[in-house]
């Protein structure tokens, strides 16, 4: 007596019961339930084993599969807090009998499956027993995976298997063994066949179903959705009970479908059944081609499939001797080896087409197994959403490789795009996912709500909520909305963290249309949103694909170092903000390397450009103003800064022997007449071309290749670049002769002016050979203006003495505006102004008594306009940078006028006030004037050393061993003077009273033995000896020492050995301890004061031009001319090579010296593309893409592809070794082609070779389906659509209607489908694919009607009276009411109630009978519009009207169209006579 295990219904506890067979069970056995399912599982290492409870779903037969998966889809449905939540992203299902894997395979295996599971919603579709390798393997992976994995990515295991697996009681272990199951502690839910006993090749059919039908749920309208929280749904409700329905449109928005797959490794060769299944339901199976012989025999399959030499009766007599050969190995095997080969072809037919579903894999290969199932996803799919889920997946699995090859603006709309890129951007895993979208995207744009949905699904948002909005905002509760005031806060935030830069957040960004926003802010606002939540690697990936990288990492740099700061409680967030700057850092000195050893003059230029997104700065004052000294420490930025300094100044080599350069600047700045003498002002370099000749700035060399171009092109005269030119294109049409050829030179003149693109120097030279764009000859001059001119080579330049003659005389004398406002001459001015005074003041205070108060009072006045001075350039600063950041300037400005107001009141005091209120003596203020002269001497040591090559790098060396080692050498030096001074005075003056004077006195023998060495404190005088008390006098308190007197240090061996121990710490471990650390320190800071030195001398230069041109004390006529005339300030600011008045890409005409070799086609529109630009954008991805990937060796990666080659080949020649031999043996080979007919575009095929069970890889006929404009208009809504949209929803529906026949087990059902889904003709090839000229695919239904009456007391049938044939007509509704019939039985007789009764059971199917209404068959009907996808039927239905007592059929009832016929009388067409017979004997009429 057979036994269910189930749960008991009202027992709410884990017990479970046997049921013994009765009614109620039996009932219970025919129904789906859910229960539990108790199994035996085997105890491992990771396993406590014994009896597990498991939820189960169980059903009675395949039939109820649909039943049983709407049920499980409505429970997930009414737990779901959205909509499709718990709608796994893929569905996998493994097909494992009986295969052993190898532990390497395993490891491979499970490396591969961890790379999905927890990464994506998962359900796996397993058989749940131990011995079945896969379903151990997810078991572990799940269980592993999960509980290590912070995530809302659902995964589910799915056991299907028979009631076989349950685990029965101790009574019943005897009848039959329990079967050993995997584990299911973790999200394992049991699909169980409540039957017992089934077949091997019955449980892979159930699992193949199951698997397929959980890929395919039902609409959405007919599961339900999610319900909002209530009052009322807050109630208990019943088990079981879901959400109510309600219709929502069957739109892919509302139908959410799993993407199946299946990985196939089995070895039992029933497991071919399980993979028709698969393939016929258009699911993609990954096979494991070394994982058994069954795989391997499917991978040869495949390969002779694909083989030139193809010949099916070869193939299919190999295949059954292979297939022998297998079954030889197995036990209670079920077929024949003819079956499994015929299953075999199936299979191959099926998969190997224009979708392929089949691909194989190695084990090796396993580990990338998300790259092989989403490759095969984009194979097999035949619609856009199909396309769509599959690159939603990619980007859950982190297969960038997929998504580079697809244009994702074509497949996604904003809505669709935002998601996917969210869920790409909420893990650092998914990095090369980001990478992929933002390089595949070029219209990306972002919105407050992507911000807030990559807040709330980041792992980790204790930064943003606890450093940002807490901290840093002052906010006290978490962000929950991002409105505007919070976007203007952060950009507040920004600017302060920057060092004032503005707008780098900016709100009016989210308020543009998606179009027209541009990508660098795009990047610049999704870069910092990424820092403000502390992900530095998204941060570094964002910033790679920025269309402005070296300004951005710049900044990103110095708002890191900020963040830092903040964050210093934090000291984990505080280590990777610190390393994320100084990564873009290094960065944007590394792309800056590249470009200027690539091309210096084009990388010189992007340093001369203001940056209209970053405050109008150039790029060296943007990285000057972040305190990027790294970046202002490159060759690059040094040439900056020296043509900072010298402007356009140039000076003559006259008496350089004599004379050398800085004296001649500073004599021509004293005297004013030597300017005209040694300096001269060369006009700037953009200005070369203006001075040469119209003529001779159009004759430009060309390549014989662009002259090879422009010589097809007709010659068109213009007039030369200027408008006053003498030199026309008219005069020169006048007095040339027109039937002369043109030379070469004219040719370059007229034609290649415009058209060639000069492009003397690459920018980079990858750029603009291998680049898309081309530029144009402006924006090339653009990049080249900044170069020193080079003449060229004279051959074939008529005009070079003359241009050679030209450059020469450019240079002309500096005038005095020029001369005075350049900063290299403010500099020597100024230098020798503060040497003067410096030289003065200290004549000044060397003076004996009070000095001359008029020195003083000049010395007060000259300090007032050095102060003035500097008060000036830091108001000038100040418009693009923060007091805050120039700290060193501020300091010197605050001791400068306190020095200034101590002694201007002093002064007053003390020469005028003295005799009224005495205040302090005249030496204090001699004190406080040398002190002035000390600190002034080092600020300009300071301000004016960097200049020098030798002494400034010194000096920042000197500064950093002083501020890093000396100052912690004072503080332990502090610690240990104080520590024994007190210590001595204690041991060795024990008596002395402790009042300040004393301590003083020790302090200063201990802060003095630094420098002396005194041992008087170990050493008794002669008085002291005599001072020596009995101790026996003594009390125990008083004089301690045993002196009457207490300044005689104490004799003993403590005095000694603490004076000692002091002079040991301090001599021999304090001092070489500190210059220990100075070398140290010196060989460590070599580079890094390079950096700062460099860094200091681009600060010298910004302040040199943005100071007044007369120093002190002449500042007052400087400002006296600017209240006078703005015309004599003299003074500068700009660049000398900074033009911002000129476009972005407008610039002086070419320079007569490039050489064009590029010719730019007149017909195809230039678009304005920075190559530099294009340049510094490819090599941030380039850093960014090989600091972030991983290699593997060279010689190993060349090792592997080596071997994974030779394995191949070596497959292959086995492989056609053996086919060859069969072909061999079977030479005739017939053709399957017979000619082709171009009327009606089809292939003649060979009778032979019509079945589709014979495989032809190459019958490939043409495709045809007649337009639906061609139809009647009566027909045209029924037309089938060949659009991609519509071919794949019927692809679909067809699917769906295989997997119903598989499920209902119609075993008369014959439909095949193609690899697309399409079905495929039961008559087998037609030659033409499509619909061709019929309504539908699939079968076009020509409905036929055996009308049966006896009229004349006679059986007769209801005929046409014009072809004495059967009533038909085509029907392309599947309404249950047909009019057509509803009028033949009007005509006949039959009351308009019985007609329409009679013509409403078009719901019949086949074999059905009901009131007298038959449906009686269907056959083909052979036609010569049928395709291999379309076909004509006859649907056959018979209406018996000689039973019926309330009506009497008459024949003269009946209008001329049709007649009635005798039973005995044959029809015309021998089917129409079959029909009647199938009709009869439906109805039982003899």
């Amino acid at each position: 007596m057979s036994t269910s295990c189930i749960e008991d219904p009202g027992d709410n506890s884990d017990s479970v019961i046997e049921l013994e067979e009765s009614p109620r069970s039996s009932k219970v056995d025919n129904y789906v339930f859910e229960d539990r399912i108790a199994i035996f599982v085997e105890p491992t290492s990771e396993t406590f084993g014994g009896t597990q409870m498991c939820p189960a779903i169980f059903v009675p037969n395949n039939a109820a599969i649909s039943t049983a998966v709407k049920h499980i889809y409505s429970r997930l449905s009414a737990s779901a807090a959205v909509l499709d939540q718990g709608i796994p992203n893929v569905l996998i299902s493994m097909v494992s009998s009986n295969t052993v894997l190898s532990a390497d395979a395993k490891v491979k295996i499970s490396s591969g499956l961890g790379r999905i599971v927890g990464h994506c919603g998962l359900w796996l579709i397993t058989s749940g027993e131990q011995n079945d390798s896969l379903a151990a393997l997810c078991s572990s992976i799940v269980k592993s995976s999960l509980t290590n994995i912070d995530n809302s990515e659902e995964t589910l295991i799915i056991a299907v298997n028979s009631s076989d697996v349950a685990y029965r009681s101790q009574s019943s272990l005897s009848r039959r063994k329990a079967i050993a199951m995997a584990d299911t502690s973790v999200n394992t839910y049991y699909f169980v066949m409540n039957q017992q006993k089934l077949s091997q090749k019955q449980k892979l059919e159930f699992r193949a179903q199951t698997a397929v039908k959980f890929a395919n749920p039902p609409p959405a309208l007919l599961i339900g959705v999610p319900v909002e929280p209530s009052a009322a749904s807050l109630a208990q409700t019943p088990t079981g009970a879901v959400s109510p329905a309600i219709i929502l449109p069957n739109s892919v928005k509302h139908d959410c479908r799993p993407l199946p797959v299946a990985l196939f490794c089995s070895t039992l060769l029933a497991s071919v059944f399980e993979l028709r299944t698969y393939l016929e339901c258009g699911v993609p199976v990954v096979v494991i081609q070394d994982a058994s012989d069954l795989c391997a025999l499917l991978r040869t399959c495949q390969i002779f499939y694909r083989s030139a030499n193809f010949c099916h009766e070869n193939f299919v007599l190999w295949l059954q001797s292979e297939l022998r050969t297998i079954m030889a190995e197995e036990t209670d095997v079920e077929f024949t080896p003819q079956e499994a080969s015929v299953v075999i072809c199936q299979c191959l037919a099926v998969a190997m087409g224009d979708h392929c579903l089949l691909s194989f894999i190695t084990t090796d290969e396993l580990d990338r197994l998300p790259e092989h199932i989403v490759e095969l996803f984009m194979r097999s799919a035949s619609s856009n959403e199909e396309y769509r889920q599959t690159l939603s997946l990619a980007v859950k699995l982190n297969v960038p490789s997929v998504i580079r090859n697809v244009r994702v603006a074509n497949l996604f709309n904003d809505d669709q795009f935002e998601g996917i890129l969210v869920s790409a951007l909420c893990r650092d895993s998914r990095i090369n996912v980001v990478d992929a979208l933002m390089d595949n995207h070029s219209h990306l744009h972002v919105s407050p709500q992507l911000l807030m949905r990559l807040l709330d699904a980041s792992a980790d948002v204790d930064f943003f909520h606890t450093v940002v909005v807490g901290q840093c905002l002052g906010y006290s509760e978490r962000l929950q909305t991002f409105a505007e005031e919070f976007a203007n806060e952060l950009n507040d935030l920004l600017v302060e963290l920057s060092g004032g830069f503005t707008n780098l957040f900016p709100v009016d960004y989210f308020t543009q249309p998606n179009v027209s926003k541009d990508r660098a802010k795009t990047a610049q606002i999704l870069s910092f949103w990424a820092l403000f939540l502390n992900r530095p690697e998204l941060v570094k990936c964002i910033w790679a694909h920025s269309p402005e990288p070296l300004p951005l990492a710049l900044i990103l740099a110095r708002v890191s170092r900020s963040l830092a700061l903040e964050a210093h409680e934090f000291f984990f967030y505080e280590e990777k903000l610190l390393d994320l700057s100084n990564w873009m850092t290094k960065a944007a000195y590394t792309l800056l390397d590249q470009a200027y050893k690539s091309a210096p003059r084009p990388t010189y230029q992007t340093l001369c450009r203001p940056l209209h997104n970053f405050n109008n700065l150039t790029l060296s004052t943007l990285a000057f103003e972040t305190n990027s000294k790294e970046f202002i420490s490159h060759e690059c930025c040094q040439r900056w800064v020296l043509r900072q300094f010298y402007g356009n100044l140039q000076i003559d080599e006259l008496l350089n022997w004599v004379i050398p350069k800085w004296l001649k600047i500073v004599l021509s700045a004293l005297l004013v007449l030597p300017i005209r003498l040694f300096a001269s002002v060369r006009p700037p370099i953009f200005e070369y071309s203006h001075a040469i000749p119209e003529l001779t700035q159009t004759q430009k060399q060309m390549s014989p290749t662009v002259a090879l171009l422009e010589s097809g092109r007709p010659t068109r005269r213009i007039r030369a670049s200027s408008t006053h030119s003498m030199y026309s294109a008219r005069s020169y049409a006048l007095n040339r002769d027109e039937t002369s050829a043109p030379s070469r030179d004219e040719r370059s003149t007229f034609s290649a002016a415009q058209t060639a693109i000069p492009l003397g120097i690459e920018t980079p030279r990858s750029v603009m050979t291998s680049g898309l764009h081309v530029v144009n000859e402006t924006e090339m001059d653009s990049l080249m203006q900044n170069e020193k001119t080079k003449p060229s080579a004279p051959r074939n330049f008529p005009d070079y003495a003359n241009r050679k003659r030209v450059l020469k005389k450019s240079n002309q004398p500096a005038t005095l505006g020029e001369f005075y406002t350049t900063p290299i001459v403010k500099y020597w001015l100024s230098l020798v102004f503060r040497v003067a005074y410096l030289l003065f003041m200290a004549y000044s205070v060397s003076l004996p008594g009070c000095g001359n108060v008029n020195y003083d009072l000049i010395l007060l006045g000259w300090t007032l306009m050095w102060l003035i001075e500097s008060l000036w350039v830091i108001h000038r600063r100040t418009r693009h940078m923060k007091l805050s950041h120039m700290p060193w300037a501020l300091f010197d400005i605050v001791v400068v006028s306190l020095f200034f107001t101590v002694l201007i009141t002093l002064e007053v005091r003390g020469r005028y006030l003295n005799s009224f209120a005495p205040f302090f003596s005249a030496y204090s203020v001699k004190v406080i004037w040398a002190c002035l002269l000390l600190y002034q001497c080092y600020a300009t040591l300071f301000i004016y050393i960097p200049l020098s090559e030798l002494l400034g790098p010194l000096m920042v060396r000197v500064k950093l061993m002083v501020l890093r080692d000396f100052m912690y050498f004072l503080i332990l030096v502090a610690l240990l003077v104080i520590s024994s001074a007190i210590a001595v005075k204690a041991i060795v003056y024990p008596d002395k009273p402790a009042n300040f004077e004393e301590v003083k006195n020790a302090l200063s023998w201990a802060w003095l033995s630094l420098f002396t060495t005194d041992l008087s404190g170990i050493h008794q005088t002669k008085e002291c000896k005599a001072s020596l008390l009995p101790r026996r006098s003594l009390d125990y308190c008083a004089s301690i020492g045993g002196l009457a007197n207490h300044n005689c240090p104490s004799d003993g061996p403590a005095s000694y050995w603490m004076i000692i121990e002091y002079l040991i710490v301090l001599k021999l471990i304090a001092w070489p301890l500190l210059f220990a650390l100075f070398a140290k320190t010196a060989k460590e800071i070599d580079d890094e004061a390079q950096q700062i030195w460099r860094y200091q001398l681009y600060g010298l230069a910004t302040d040199m031009s943005l100071r007044p041109f007369l120093p002190p004390p002449l500042t007052p006529l400087f400002f006296i001319g600017i209240c006078c005339s703005r015309r004599l300030t003299f003074t500068s600011t700009d660049h000398p090579d900074v033009h911002r008045s000129f476009r972005k890409f407008d610039s002086s005409p070419s320079s007569p010296g490039k050489y064009s070799v590029v010719y730019q086609n007149p017909s195809v529109p230039s678009q304005k593309h920075d190559p530099t630009k294009y340049f510094y954008c490819q090599a941030a991805l380039d850093f960014w893409r090989n600091v972030n990937t991983v290699t593997e060796t060279t010689i190993n990666r060349k090792l592997n592809s080596l071997s994974k080659e030779l394995r191949e080949k070596l497959q292959h020649l086995i492989i056609s070794s053996n086919f060859g031999n069969l072909a061999q043996q079977n030479a005739k080979r017939e053709a399957w082609f017979e000619g082709y007919d171009e009327t009606s575009r089809r292939v003649h095929v060979n009778d032979d070779y019509r079945s589709w069970n014979i495989l032809l890889p190459d019958y490939c006929p043409s495709t045809y389906s007649k337009p639906t404009v061609e139809f009647p208009v009566e027909v045209q809504k029924f037309v089938d659509h060949t659009t991609a949209h519509h071919l794949a929803e019927l692809c679909k529906q067809w699917r769906q209607r295989k997997l119903h026949d598989l499920l209902i087990g119609d075993k008369t059902s014959h439909l095949r489908l193609s690899t697309t889904g399409l079905p495929l003709n039961p008559s087998g090839r037609t030659g033409l694919i499509g619909r061709g000229n019929l309504v539908k695919f699939g079968p076009n239904n020509v409905q036929f009607y055996v009308i049966i009456a006896r009229p004349k007391d006679q059986l007769c049938v209801l005929v046409s009276a014009a072809s004495e044939d059967l009533p038909n007509k085509s029907r392309y509704d599947y309404n249950r009411a047909d009019d057509f019939l509803s009028c033949i039985l009007i005509n006949a007789g039959v009351p308009d109630s019985s007609a329409q009764i009679l013509s409403t059971k078009g719901h019949l199917t086949v074999g059905q009978v009901d009131n007298n209404v038959a449906h009686v068959c269907t056959k083909l009907l052979p036609s010569s519009d049928d395709t291999d996808n379309a076909w004509t039927e006859a649907d056959v239905w018979a209406i018996n009207l000689t039973a019926p007592s309330d009506y009497r059929i008459l024949p003269q009832v009946l209008t001329a169209e049709f007649t009635w016929s005798p039973i005995s009388k044959r029809l015309a067409k021998a089917e129409s006579r079959k029909f009647v017979e199938d009709a009869l004997s439906v109805f039982g009429i003899a």
